[in-house]
């Protein structure tokens, strides 16, 4: 499954449908995704693939005016695609538009992207991010602030 795919497939889905519920027991998760009543987010480590997953309190994504959160139906919002370790026990699962193994730095990512960065987040003139948008979806790409090494990925949702 690719970047494309995978956007198309489960972002903006909520947690309870039947692709994204079988998807996420798939990757190890067991308890059904859940805000706490002060926080409307719910993260999730795959302990088996290189992805972490963000869920959002359809409550706070809609701006209602709730006592706490909680109550409503969590929607998948993101997801994150950490870079690999020596170390690592956690196996890709999304492919991207490149290949992050050849990858060591910004600079390469940028020539091996198919297309210039839509947009590049900077922070006390260091980069911290870039961004590209597609039509479901946009890719942020995020760098150690040391060295410009490729940290992780994230696929977010466009509505989000």
């Amino acid at each position: 499954m690719n970047t494309d795919e995978f956007a198309k497939q489960y972002l903006w889905q909520l947690a309870d449908a039947e692709a994204l519920h079988s998807f996420y027991q798939h990757i190890g998760g067991t308890a059904a995704p859940s805000a706490k009543k002060d926080d409307p987010d719910f993260y999730f480590e795959s302990k088996k693939f290189l992805l972490n997953l963000h869920f959002v309190d359809e409550d706070y994504l809609l701006k209602r005016d709730v006592p706490s959160y909680g109550q409503a139906a969590m929607r998948l919002v993101s997801a994150e695609i950490p870079i690999a370790t020596a170390t690592s026990k956690r196996q890709p699962l999304i492919a991207l538009p490149f290949d992050v193994h050849t990858i060591s730095n910004r600079a390469q990512l940028l020539a091996a992207m198919p297309k210039a960065a839509d947009k590049t987040f900077e922070l006390k003139g260091s980069v911290r991010n870039d961004q590209w948008f597609f039509p479901d979806y946009r890719l942020v790409c995020i760098y150690k602030p040391v060295d410009l090494s490729l940290k992780s990925i994230q696929i977010i949702s466009q509505h989000y």
